[in-house]
């Protein structure tokens, strides 16, 4: 026996809400304010010569590891390997995870974040930044 009427389209109408549940979750999933946010910064000092200069930085980048949203923190400078592709030319980096965007937006608004720009970008000549998410 035939269905008709509403009977008839009530499995369409569940596999649609399945589709939509589907396609929500997924999309919550690749949200990518939900996605870790990896913040890399690398320093180029204007005296790299100038072991104060150098330790000013470090110092004024050891204050931020106070900032609440960080779930990773490194401060760094080159290491000693030597490979063609190794870029060394840089005097000092930054490593911070955040949790989501969110972590990273207050991070970057944060007073300590501003203080530490304010106080030390007079001893940098270059700074380059990479972010990056979950592939």
């Amino acid at each position: 026996m035939r269905k008709t009427g509403l009977c008839s389209i009530f499995p369409a109408i569940n596999k649609i809400l399945l589709i939509c549940h589907l396609f929500i979750y997924l999309n919550n999933l690749y949200d990518i304010n939900n996605m870790a946010i990896v913040h890399q910064v690398y320093f180029w000092l204007k005296n790299p010569d100038k072991a104060e200069d150098q330790q000013a930085l470090i110092d004024g980048l050891q204050k931020l590891r106070a900032i609440d949203t960080l779930t990773t923190f490194h401060v760094g400078k080159p290491a000693s390997t030597d490979r063609p592709v190794i870029d060394r030319s840089y005097h000092a980096s930054l490593l911070c995870v955040f949790d989501d965007m969110e972590g990273h937006d207050i991070y970057q608004v944060h007073p300590l974040h501003l203080a530490f720009v304010k106080d030390c970008a007079a001893l940098w000549e270059k700074v380059v930044i990479y972010d990056a998410t979950d592939a």
